[in-house]
């Protein structure tokens, strides 16, 4: 139990990350995996997709898995920004490291990968209102939430007028 065997099912691999996740003692093996596992999704955060040669679409559930369940800090980090770069899915798992996450950069990096998401894809209204939640808050997680909001493809009208108006603009007087 705990290895993936070839060739890739999903299923298996998803049940290997489980396996892993749950294990409590960190062995100088499953330290090494730790290791691994944060440099390849760290990888993928890195990795230009823009040729879209690549079937990415079988890395989004491991990866969404990692983003909200990762054995450790720097996996879940790199998994969030992972699914923000190859842009083909993750957005629920991204809403969940926004509002769930342990600590400012988690949550700051999902926003900022979830605007790249639904830069790509239709978001739910859900998805959208969590940015626009998040949003509303004050420091480096609301600026990225706001930034995101800018580039989601399909706000509704409502969803713009509400942004707006939480966001108005100060314009100075002309004395």
């Amino acid at each position: 139990k705990g290895f993936v065997k070839i060739p890739l099912v999903e299923a298996d691999a998803l049940s290997a990350i489980a396996a892993a996740a749950e294990a409590k003692d960190l062995s100088p093996d499953r330290e090494r995996a730790n290791a691994l596992a944060a440099r390849a999704a760290g990888a993928f955060a890195a990795m230009d997709f823009s040729c879209r040669t690549f079937m990415l679409d079988v890395a989004v559930a491991p990866l969404s898995t990692a983003a909200t369940e990762g054995p450790t800090p720097e996996i879940r980090l790199n998994a969030v920004n992972a699914l923000g770069n190859i842009r083909t899915g993750g957005a629920d798992a991204l809403v969940k490291a926004l509002a769930e996450g342990e600590g400012d950069d988690l949550k700051k990096a999902a926003a900022t990968a979830l605007g790249s998401v639904l830069s790509a894809m239709d978001g739910t209204p859900e998805q959208i209102d969590a940015l626009i939640a998040a949003a509303g808050g004050e420091g480096d997680v609301a600026t990225a939430a706001l930034t995101a909001l800018g580039q989601v493809r399909n706000l509704t009208a409502e969803q713009r007028v509400k942004i707006f108006a939480a966001h108005r603009l100060q314009v100075a007087s002309g004395n």
